[in-house]
């Protein structure tokens, strides 16, 4: 048997980090392209978001009241940029704050910086 985990609502305007589990594939594609801020204190970066991609299964077993889409996000940087793989705050207007698992991802000699984060 599942259980059915409580929705962890936040005062958007007040919160240090959003709930990660509110959030879905279609909050971050009509984002595609738009840049977000990435780090804290004066260690910020931009980083454009690239691609929001689907990871759903046909047969996945659980119920869906349990159950969110999983998907991931890759973002692109300046390159030489090198951040290890970590918790970031991550920065959008229309989002606000949140604190994600990013890691960087792709050919290290490519004309620019690749990162992912992976929901669910």
């Amino acid at each position: 048997e599942f259980e059915v985990l409580p929705s962890c609502a936040a005062n958007f305007s007040h919160a240090d980090h959003m709930c990660l589990r509110d959030f879905g594939l279609q909050d971050f594609t009509q984002l595609l392209g738009q840049n977000f801020l990435v780090g804290a204190g004066i260690h910020k970066v931009h980083m454009q978001l690239t691609s929001a991609t689907s990871h759903a299964r046909d047969a996945d077993p659980r119920p869906t009241t349990v159950r969110r889409e999983p998907f991931s996000l890759q973002f692109s940087a300046q390159q030489g940029l090198q951040l290890p793989a970590e918790i970031y705050n991550i920065k959008h207007p229309q989002l606000g704050d949140m604190k994600v698992f990013m890691t960087q991802i792709g050919d290290q000699n490519s004309d620019k910086s690749q990162y992912e984060v992976v929901f669910g």
